[in-house]
Order: structure tokens, then sequence, then C-alpha cells
């Protein structure tokens, strides 16, 4: 099992821009010398109340000089608002200045403010991000190729460089809907899981089962990686640790009741009478 750090370079209350980027390096290079295993980066765009992370690739090459020994994982790069080429180009590199310490998370968000901003419908959402998805992994493994599908076409293109891992970095893709653990399933990606507060155990025990049987039936053997998402905070007495981080969880809980109340995919019916389940606003897929 491993342990990781997930953040999303966090502007708090009367924080400068540049603060949020020190501060930030700062426990990303501390989470090394205590040895977690991986620091996982959201993506956000147009948020300068939230976070200065609209860049995930270039905070992950800067992180990857300033460390030796961490994972360095992006939890989730919104894969239907880049060319996928450049995505290949951009992840492979990641790759290569980190010496094989990428991991390669994708997902295609639950906030229709990042789809209005780069003006792409959310409605094409999920076809674009399939697509996507499948020329990055045709780049990678190919030395050329030419694809014809319904949002992008290109025709004999050679993608550099390839991957420093063999065949390329892990991929997890983020999960909500029940059936996309089974279509994810079937295609033998890992994935990820935002756990929300309260989260319906048996719910997520079922969809997790959806996810290893439609695996199975596919013809994957091996158990799949599933990474699950959950908040911590750590304190000498549980006094301390309910108060110490209670304004900057209500400041986070109230932005993303805010966002997803005026998203696309603001909430999910989970089965069996259970109480909604809202939407990742970041992982969506």
């Amino acid at each position: 099992m491993d342990f990781g750090l997930f953040t999303e370079f966090t502007i708090r209350n009367g924080e400068t821009q540049r603060e949020a980027f020190e501060e930030s390096f700062k426990q990303v290079e501390i989470a090394e010398k205590l040895g977690i295993d991986t620091v996982w980066l959201g993506e956000h765009h147009f948020s300068p109340e939230r976070s200065v992370l609209a860049s995930p690739f270039v905070i992950a090459s800067s992180i990857a000089t300033r460390t030796s020994t961490i994972r360095i994982g992006i939890a989730v790069y919104i894969l239907p608002l880049t060319n996928p080429l450049r995505i290949a180009e951009e992840a492979a590199t990641v790759d290569h200045i980190s010496k094989g310490r990428f991991n390669f998370g994708i997902g295609r968000s639950g906030l229709t403010r990042y789809y209005n901003g780069y003006n792409i419908p959310y409605s094409e959402s999920r076809g674009r991000f399939f697509e996507a998805l499948d020329i990055v992994m045709k780049a990678w493994r190919e030395d050329q190729f030419t694809y014809e599908g319904e949002y992008y076409s290109f025709h004999d293109v050679i993608v550099v460089p390839k991957p420093y891992q063999k065949p390329h970095p892990p991929i997890h893709v983020a999960v909500e809907a029940p059936e996309t653990f089974t279509q994810l399933g079937s295609m033998g990606h890992p994935i990820f899981i935002h756990a929300h507060t309260p989260d319906p155990i048996p719910l997520l025990q079922e969809r997790l089962e959806l996810y290893r049987k439609a695996r199975k039936e596919a013809g994957h053997s091996e158990p799949g990686d599933v990474v699950l998402r959950i908040p911590a905070y750590l304190a000498e007495t549980a006094e301390k640790a309910r108060s110490e981080p209670e304004a900057s969880t209500m400041q986070m809980v109230e932005y993303g009741a805010k966002e997803l109340s005026s998203t696309a995919v603001a909430v999910r019916r989970p089965s069996r009478g259970s109480r909604p389940w809202p939407a990742s606003p970041t992982m969506s897929c």
C-alpha cells in the first residue's frame, strides 16, 4: 500500500499567489523527507479564490527537479481541455525529467466553468475524453499513426519523446458513475476514487465489485490498482484534529457546494435509496 499527498496549491485567505506557490512546494519537499510515496496534483482553471494549479505538467516538472524519490502524479489532468498530442508530448517529457517517477491521472471534471472558459461544450466531454485517451495511448505505443475520430483527426504523426517508463507511465482514471466503473474495468485501467464525506461504504464496495468483475471478464488477470482519495488531518489530540483544520475545511466545503450547485453534474443519485452522492468537482468521469 502506498500513501500519498494530494495538493491543489490552494490559496489561503489573505495569501498572495506567490505565497501559495512557495507554501505548496515546501509541503512537497517535507512530504518527501517524511517518506510519503506520491504527491498528487489537482488541476484548476479560472479559480482565483481557490488554487494556482492551472498547469499541472509545469508544476510536476518543477517538483521533479526539487525531489529525488517521491513519485509525482496528476489527479487529475482534465483530458478534454487540451490537444491530446500535446498531452502525450508533455506527459512523456515529465516522465523523462522525473526519471520514471511520473503517474498520469486523468478525468474530465465535473465543473462546467472550465469547459465554458475554454469554449468547449460540456456535452462533448465524455466523447472527447475517450478519444483523447485512445490517441495518447497510440502516441506512446506507435512510432507513427493516423487517427480519425469525431473530435480529433491526425495523419502520419510521430510523437516525441516516448515515455521513460515502458510502455508508459501508470495511468489512473477518475471514476464516479456506476457505468464508468464497469467500462474502465473492461479497459483494464487502474482507477482513482474520491471518497466523499459522508460516503456510503456499501455503495463504494458495490461499485468496486463492478470494476473487478468487468476486469476479470475482460481477461485482465492482475487485481488492478485503486487509488482512494480521502481527507485526513493528524494532530496531537482529537480536539486539535477537529479545531485546527476546521476553518479551511469549511471554506472548501462551501466552495464545493457553490460550484456543484451550478454545474452540469451537481448530484448523482446512488442506488438502493442511499443519500445523494455529490460528484467530485475535479475528478468526474
